[in-house]
């Protein structure tokens, strides 16, 4: 109906049937060349390097999630996640405790349809101001080091970064001080 009126109004203007035919060919064919275009990507080469996948995509893939996994009520999806976020998911493979009130539990252990759900006190906003980043809470409700005394981590490195340039001092390069360590 529309291209019935379009060729009337062609004709009425001065064009012939011909000439609307060709004249709609071409945009049909600029129209069908940008959508291609736009589908492409803008850089092709692009490494894909991004803050979720810092290493890129091609060269380094981004590990999976090994169950479907929720915190705090939200499902997580592997592309909001950084590779070291996912490796500490994968790592909790029994349920968990830390701080009294972290939990990690696992949904139908060892199905196919295995879930894991973290969940850590987060409902007002002195709560969620007061927590570490993701990756630590899953390192800490995995069995790591507890990141809730920060200053006494810092104490630690800091006396551990003493200890190695004292040692540094004392025992050469950093090679030979890897070799005494070794022993």
């Amino acid at each position: 109906m529309f291209v019935g009126r379009l060729t009337d109004a062609a004709q009425t203007k001065g064009l012939s049937e011909k000439q609307l035919e060709t004249l709609l060919t071409r945009v049909g064919t600029n129209t069908a060349e940008a959508m291609r275009s736009s589908l492409k990507p803008e850089n092709p080469d692009h490494p894909e390097v991004s803050v979720f996948n810092p290493l890129g995509q091609r060269d380094h893939p981004k590990p999976t999630l090994r169950v479907k996994t929720w915190f705090c009520g939200i499902e997580e999806k592997a592309e909001r996640l950084t590779p070291e976020e996912i490796v500490a998911y994968n790592a909790i493979t029994t349920d968990r405790t830390a701080r009294r009130d972290w939990k990690a539990r696992i949904i139908n252990k060892g199905q196919p349809n295995e879930e894991l759900f973290v969940s850590i006190p987060c409902e007002t906003v002195d709560q969620r101001m007061g927590l570490p980043n993701l990756e630590l809470i899953l390192i800490e409700l995995n069995g790591g080091p507890s990141t809730e005394d920060l200053s006494g981590l810092i104490s630690q490195i800091r006396r551990l970064e003493q200890e190695l340039v004292e040692a540094k001092a004392v025992r050469g390069t950093a090679y030979q001080l890897q070799e005494e360590l070794l022993k």
